[in-house]
């Protein structure tokens, strides 16, 4: 994988204060800022708990969302890609709230990604990076899930093909080559054989016995021969 940057220690509550907050005042809306900053935070470790607890009290209480919280919050979610995270996130946020503009922003990139559309990805986060830049590691972690999909899927790929989905520079290309011990020869990249990016045969078992075949068979013959025991008189 590729290593995302170092997170140095937070200047206020730690990942274990949160938890232990979450977990005796999980439906208490009295601890909605100490989970925005948490969350908010851009140096600020990932915690699902406190993501989901923001956005379900955010449910109970539409009245104290903070619209740009919640964008956080999701957006941290989106870096756990190919984990569900953000799926369960966007599923507490009403769909009437999906034309806020942090969150029909991580929509639209997290659908490039579904679908693999990654220079798209790339293209439409340059408009936003003010907002994806609050968030410490965004685009290595994004990376590392591009990554994931693209050894997953080939053998070999041109360096500029991958140069162009992890949005990086040939000498980057390089240097990520280098690190995991990849073979580049003539501008192509190979990647190690694995079970995902290699071509399986497919073995088709025939489970019809030949004694199930006559009997249909014979079944079918039967009732022809009493349909036929009586035939139709024209008029």
């Amino acid at each position: 994988p590729i290593p995302r940057a170092h997170t140095p220690k937070m200047a206020g509550r730690s990942i274990e204060e949160i938890e232990e907050l979450i977990e005796a005042q999980r439906y208490d809306a009295g601890i909605v800022p100490q989970l925005e900053s948490f969350i908010t935070d851009p140096d600020a470790p990932y915690s699902s708990d406190a993501c989901l607890c923001l956005l379900k009290l955010y449910q109970f209480h539409p009245n104290v969302v903070n619209s740009q919280a919640r964008g956080k919050a999701l957006l941290r979610a989106l870096m756990q890609m190919p984990k569900a995270d953000y799926v369960a996130c966007l599923c507490l946020i009403p769909e009437s709230d999906h034309a806020d503009s942090f969150v029909a922003t991580i929509v639209s990139l997290a659908e490039c990604l579904e679908t693999c559309r990654f220079q798209d990805f790339w293209a439409q986060a340059s408009l936003h990076r003010t907002f994806l830049d609050g968030v410490c590691g965004f685009d290595d972690a994004i990376r590392e899930f591009m990554l994931g999909v693209v050894t997953m899927t080939y053998q070999t790929i041109s360096k500029d093909v991958l140069s162009a989905c992890l949005h990086l520079a040939p000498a980057e290309i390089d240097q990520l080559a280098q690190r995991h011990g990849w073979v580049v020869k003539d501008e192509r990249i190979s990647f190690p054989v694995t079970d995902d990016n290699q071509a399986k045969a497919k073995t088709v078992v025939d489970d019809v016995t030949f004694e199930q075949v006559s009997r249909i068979i014979s079944s079918v013959s039967s009732k022809q021969g009493k349909n036929n025991e009586f035939p139709m008189i024209a008029p």
